[in-house]
This record gives C-alpha cells, structure tokens and sequence, in this order.
C-alpha cells in the first residue's frame, strides 16, 4: 500500500464494503494499490459482509492482504449501512482524521485522497465530499459509454488529473452526498454519529446521514477535481438485492420524506438551478480542450454517427448542411459544445484549442464540406481526408 512521505496531510482510511461481486472487486484494488496520497497516510480496509459466493471471501482476503491492506469478514451479513459503521468505527477507534467510504464496483483514480481530502482541510463546515462520477444519480458526467471506464482504468486517472486541474479544489454544496464514496471527517462523525441501520440492506442511509449532518451546521459538496467510474448499483443489483421498482427502495425514501419533508423540494431546486449545468459545461469544455491541446485533434464536416475507434481521438464535428450550427467537441465519450466564431468553423475551433487541426476530414457534399474543400487558405497546411465517395452514403 502506497505510503506518504513525512509531511503535513491527514490520516485517511478508505473503508472498502465488499458484498460478493468477484468481477467488480478485483479491479478495484488494483486501483486502490496505485494511490498516490501525497500529503496524506491512507489505509485501506476490505470490509467483506460475509460474502456467501463459495470460496470467494477467502480470494478476497488472499488478494487484498496481497497488496498490503487489511482484511475483515464480518461473521454473519450485517447489510450496507451496518457495514459501513464498522469501517465508520475502526476510523473513530484508530485516531484517522477522515475516513472514505467506497463500494467496491468502482475504479479510483490515483488523486482519489488529495481530491477528497483538500477541500475537507480547507472548510471545517463541510461534513461530506462525493467524488464525480458517470452513475450518480443527477450528479453524473454525462458520457456516451460510461462502462468504458471500467475497462480501461488509466483513462479514470486521466479524467481525474484533468478535472483537478480545472477545478484546483473547489466544491458544489449538494442537497446530499452520494454514498458510493464519500468521504467523512471524524470530526464531524463524532458530532453527527454513525449511520442508522434501520435502512437495512441499505439505500438512502447516506441521505439520512448527511441530512442529519446538515441540521447541525455542516454541508455536502461534490468534489469536481475527482472522478471514479462506478459501475451503478452494480453489485447490489447483480446479487438481486435491489431491482427495477425494489419496495425496499420506496420503503427507505418513504422514511427520508418523513423525517426530512423538505428534501425533496431541496432536489428539485438543485436541478432547476444553473449550478449542475455551469458546473458540467465548465467540466465538458476543459476535458475536450485540454486534450486536444496535448494530442492534437482532428475537423470532421459529417452527420455520420461515431465509428469504432474515434472516441481515443479529439473531435470537432460539424453538420456539413448547417455551417452556422453549434461545433460538438469529442473526447472519450465527453461531448462539449461550442459556438462558431465570425471567422468560420475551423478559425474557432484554432482560436478555442490554441493550435491549428492535424487533420480535416469531409464526409458528403453541404454548404460547410464545399467550403472546405474549396478554399486554400483553410487547407494550408492540413493532411487532408476526403471519402472517394461525392454524397454521404446512408
């Protein structure tokens, strides 16, 4: 387990719930196993709620004490809320400064405890932080294929390391936390207490908790300068415990509407505001411009849809039929929007990513795919691909 060099910075411990789900676990670790902490010591601790899958519990254990993090098998299943107060508890009990709590169907990112951690150093107010994610409810960044993510780790800590520059820290106060990772100064644990295990199998504990938290004087914010993949629900809706309609489900929201009847008007604010949309325009906008700025980027005049490969390669595509119409920015499932300047489509795509195209691409005749082809002081210099073909092909 990657360790922190002496220096300023809080002891963390990432408190892992494991409930069977071999194929989402794996990966995980080996994605907590490439943290990089760095101002902090961070601890990981697999809490496994008595897995029931033959032989899986002793696999994780093998796995989890094979990279240096501890390993607890509770001796009968507890349900999520009961799993994470033990995790919630082993971090009050041990002297950690903040503890994170993480389903185990996800993928961190390497800044995952900086990310986390920073804002919860800078404002003693706030009582949770929630990474960025592609299934969160409507905290999600949206993407055309999210689970690709999970297949390819690194591009989690690219998003990650992207979205931190862009955001340095900063926070959006959020009607409540996500609870497939959060994370939870002790501070604030010892003043608002643990979870409350008459959620059961678990859903909306954490809604109850940070709601609790907000009535005494602290807040949750989404921490944008982090992004970890989670699979949705996946391991609880892999074991059958929560479906499609599930009664636990509306059972446990019936008890968050009458403790805290208000909440809900609290969502509904939060999604009319302009603050989700500022937020993930300002997020959209740098992933694909920053990307383009350090691998280049390709012009595309085309209304074909996405080819197999084009999502490694930063695009600019334009309807060739509406020359005026809004520039859709490309990058790994990421789409951003943009305007077209007075000098034309190319010029602001130049003038936004600061550095002329690799490569302009005409897919059928139009207004904009003539103008293209047609004018020199736009081809200068570009390596050129035009189909052999003169009408778009549907």
């Amino acid at each position: 387990m990657p360790s922190a060099p002496d220096g300023p910075g809080w002891r963390v411990l990432v408190a892992l719930l494991v409930y069977n789900g071999e194929s989402f676990v794996g990966p995980c670790l080996e994605s907590l196993a490439r943290l990089e902490p760095d101002p902090h010591q961070v601890d990981v601790l697999v809490l496994d709620d008595a897995s029931p899958a033959p032989g899986w519990s002793e696999r994780c254990r093998q796995q989890t004490e094979g990279l240096g993090m501890g390993y607890y098998r509770t001796p009968r299943n507890l349900g999520i809320p009961r799993n994470m107060n033990l995790g919630l508890l082993r971090a009050l009990d041990a002297g950690y400064d903040a503890v994170i709590l993480l389903n185990s169907d996800t993928v961190v990112p390497a800044n995952l405890v900086p990310a986390l951690v920073r804002p919860l150093i800078g404002d003693p107010g706030i009582s949770s932080t929630t990474a960025w994610s592609t299934h969160v409810s409507i905290f999600s960044l949206p993407n055309d294929d999210p689970d690709r993510f999970g297949r390819r780790p690194e591009l989690v800590d690219l998003v990650s390391t992207r979205l931190d520059q862009a955001f340095d820290g900063e926070v959006v106060t959020l009607p409540s936390a996500v609870g497939f990772c959060m994370a939870i100064p002790t501070a604030v644990l010892r003043q608002v207490g643990l979870m409350d295990p008459v959620f059961g199998r678990g859903y909306s504990e954490e809604i109850d908790w940070c709601l609790r938290s907000h009535g005494a004087g602290f807040r949750s914010v989404l921490a944008p300068s982090c992004f970890v993949w989670h699979a949705g629900s996946g391991i609880t809706k892999a074991e059958g415990l929560i479906g499609a309609g599930d009664h636990l489900v509306h059972a446990h929201q019936a008890i968050i509407d009458l403790r805290y009847p208000g909440y809900r008007a609290e969502i509904a604010a939060y999604v009319e505001s302009e603050v989700p949309a500022a937020i993930e325009r300002r997020a959209l906008e740098h992933l694909v411009l920053s990307a383009a700025r350090d691998h280049g980027y390709q012009i595309e005049a085309t209304a074909l849809p996405e080819r197999p490969g084009d999502a490694d390669t930063v695009r600019f595509v334009v309807d060739p039929d509406h020359p005026g119409a809004a520039i859709s920015g490309r990058y790994q499932g990421f789409r951003a929007s943009f305007a077209v300047g007075p000098g034309g489509f190319s010029e602001s795509v130049a003038a936004l990513v600061g550095r002329p195209a690799d490569r302009i691409r005409i897919f059928g005749r139009g207004p904009l795919g003539d103008r293209l082809a047609a004018d020199p002081a736009v081809l200068d210099g570009y390596p050129l691909a035009v189909p052999p073909y003169g009408e778009r092909v549907f």
